[in-house]
């Protein structure tokens, strides 16, 4: 097992200065300066090309260290010295982009075509896991929801126009992704002008009816809410109109959810550890100031709708683990990653075996020791990163208060 410095983002929208866990975590675990006036978004552990680990024990990117045998020999012949994974904390004070993230295919033509804003030519599948209480926009809602917010939000029917309305209510129950997908294109292809003059009034509308807001059953005072949070982060923006489309997902801390590619999402707020295929790309549609694509959205969407509970990925027991803590794994459909939660109350022990490919972990709660082979001991706390081998034996345990550890890995 190799401890890891890992690099820390600073974009806009996280959290300040030691309000943000990712930078706490990254002073803890290998002494980053911590400004009390910059936002701390992202605490990046693995291998991507733009934002590489260094291993604290040889003061080399973490891409060196991956042989045959530190990946295991199946790993490595697929991705080489390139972890498939890359793992995040993220602290969210402001949303993200509404965005979604290609498949493989779109991957590889979109950095064809345009390799400056896609980077790679990989998908981007993901998987968010609440470390605190966590909202989210996440998946497009049931056609029902959407048909009774048309009816319910004037300035929602007047934006997208009441040709494109009676469409969608006339067809939606035939063909749903399909209604789904001439009702997004309309609102998508609104000039600026349309909506300077329609986001203040759904934002009117949202704060003079409140409760009422949406109508009966799906509306309410939480959504007037959030309208009236997103448009003070980001004033008259399409995101506003998109948000009615999408549905508010809050999670718990243990929670989580799983994002395929090609799905529209938004984080808005919360702590969050985050894994996704090694990837940076990124088609964004609205609460940005960064390169928007909405042609690209527009056309390659899944349109496919569902509930907030259609989102959750549940844990399961992990049958590689031994002992007296718990560890259970979130298993994704995709080949790239699983992450694993392992508690351990003092006093504990809980060991992992028999994992054929490469791991990293962090420690987000409690103080204690891992132990490894041949005598390999470390003291851990808070923040702590490490690199673990294929097929390396850990023995994880608590020296005070419960301790929780996340560990994504790839076999």
């Amino acid at each position: 097992m190799y401890r890891l410095k890992c690099q820390v983002m600073d974009y806009d929208w996280g959290r300040v200065g030691h309000d943000s866990l990712a930078a706490q975590f990254a002073k803890n675990g290998s002494g980053f300066d911590v400004k009390e006036d910059k936002p701390y978004a992202e605490l990046w552990m693995g291998s991507y090309h733009s934002g590489p680990s260094i291993v604290m024990q040889t003061g080399e990117t973490l891409d060196k260290l991956l042989t045959p045998e530190t990946m295991g020999q199946k790993i490595y012949e697929k991705y080489g010295n390139q972890l498939p994974f890359l793992f995040k904390v993220l602290s969210i004070n402001k949303v993200l982009s509404l965005q979604a993230h290609p498949d493989k295919k779109l991957g590889k033509e979109l950095h064809a075509n345009d390799p400056k804003n896609y980077k790679d030519d990989n998908h981007k599948p993901e998987m968010a896991l609440a470390l605190t209480e966590f909202q989210g926009l996440c998946g497009f809602r049931h056609g029902e929801q959407i048909n009774s917010f048309l009816k319910n939000i004037p300035p929602f029917r007047e934006f997208v126009g009441e040709e494109a309305a009676l469409t969608f209510e006339n067809e939606y129950k035939k063909n749903e992704r399909e209604a789904l997908r001439e009702l997004f294109n309309v609102l998508m292809s609104n000039d600026n002008d349309k909506l300077e003059k329609y986001a203040p009034q759904l934002v009117k509308f949202a704060k003079d009816a409140d409760h009422e807001f949406g109508g009966k059953p799906f509306g309410g005072h939480d959504l007037s809410a959030l309208i009236l949070r997103l448009n003070g982060q980001y004033p008259n923006d399409i995101g506003l109109f998109i948000t009615l489309l999408l549905n508010h997902v809050n999670l718990k801390p243990g929670e989580s959810i799983f994002l395929r590619a090609l799905d529209p999402h938004a984080y808005i707020a919360g702590n969050i550890v985050e894994c996704m295929a090694s990837s940076d790309n990124v088609i964004r549609s609205g609460f940005t100031s960064k390169f928007k694509d909405k042609n690209t959205l527009v056309k390659n969407l899944t349109y496919e709708t569902g509930s907030a509970d259609d989102q959750l990925t549940r844990p399961i027991p992990f049958p590689k683990a031994h002992g007296t803590g718990k560890t259970v794994v979130y298993k994704p459909p995709i080949e790239e990653f699983n992450i694993l939660q392992t508690t351990v109350a003092p006093g504990q022990k809980q060991s992992i075996h028999d994992i054929q490919g490469p791991s990293i972990l962090i420690v987000v709660e409690g103080n204690g020791l891992l132990h490894g082979e041949n005598g390999d001991i470390a003291s851990v706390a808070p923040g702590f990163v490490f690199f673990v081998s294929a097929n390396y034996p850990l023995t994880i345990s608590s020296s005070t208060k419960n301790m929780v550890v996340y560990q994504a890995y790839c076999e």
